[in-house]
C-alpha cells in the first residue's frame, strides 16, 4: 500500500473512532440522564426494579395494582434493582446498563477480528456503534443489549475454542443471556449448531 493510501486509511479509521467515541459519549452524558421515558417498556422495568430494591417481589401479581406484567427474565431487572439499592437513579442506571451492553458488543466484534486485521476489526466495531438502528435500543431501560452482549460473548468464546464441546465460560454467558432475556437462547443454539 502506498504512503498516501496508508495516510488516508489511517485518517478514515481515526474519524470512525472519533465519531464512535462521540456517539457513545453523547449518549452517556447528554441523552441517558433524560428524565423522560424513552420507550414504553422503561416505566414498567423501572417500577419493577424500584419495588425489588425496596424489598418487594421482582415479579408483581398482574391481577393487583398497578396491573403491570414483567415479561422478561430476571437478570436485567435484578441488576437494575441492585444499582438502585446502591443509590443510582433508576432511569440513568438502566440506560447506562443498556449502553454498556452495546459497547460490550462492539468490543467483542473488535476482538473477534483483531488477530486477522486490527484496522478492519476496529472499523467494524465503530460501524456497529454508529449504526442508526442501534440507538433506539442501546439507550433504553430494556434487557435487549445486555442479553445480546452476553450471547455474542458466548458465541465468540465458542468460536475461538472450536471443537464439539462448548467452553465453560461460553456456557455461563449463554445461561446469563437467557436469564437476561429468553430469546437470547438463540446464541446458544447457534453455537451448538455450528
Amino acid at each position: 500500500m502506498s504512503r498516501p493510501a496508508v495516510i488516508v486509511s489511517a485518517a478514515c479509521l481515526a474519524a470512525l473512532v472519533a465519531m464512535s467515541l462521540w456517539a457513545v459519549g453523547d449518549a452517556a452524558l447528554r441523552r441517558a440522564p433524560s428524565p423522560a421515558q424513552l420507550n414504553f417498556v422503561e416505566g414498567f422495568i423501572v417500577a419493577d426494579a424500584l419495588r425489588a430494591a425496596g424489598g418487594g417481589p421482582l415479579y408483581n401479581d398482574p391481577r393487583q395494582p398497578p396491573f403491570s406484567l414483567n415479561v422478561y427474565a430476571p437478570l436485567y431487572t435484578a441488576t437494575l434493582a441492585g444499582l438502585v439499592r446502591a443509590g443510582a437513579e433508576p432511569f440513568l442506571a438502566g440506560r447506562l446498563l443498556s449502553l454498556g451492553g452495546t459497547v460490550a458488543m462492539a468490543v467483542i466484534v473488535a476482538m473477534a477480528g483483531w488477530r486477522r486485521s486490527p484496522a478492519v476489526a476496529l472499523a467494524a466495531a465503530c460501524l456497529f456503534l454508529l449504526a442508526p438502528l442501534q440507538w433506539p435500543w442501546s439507550l433504553t431501560v430494556r434487557p435487549d443489549t445486555l442479553a445480546v452482549a452476553l450471547a455474542v460473548g458466548g458465541v465468540a468464546l465458542a468460536a475461538r475454542q472450536g471443537g464439539e464441546r462448548l467452553p465453560a465460560a461460553a456456557l455461563i454467558l449463554f445461561v446469563a443471556a437467557f436469564f437476561a432475556k429468553q430469546t437470547a437462547v438463540a446464541g446458544a443454539a447457534a453455537a451448538v449448531m455450528a
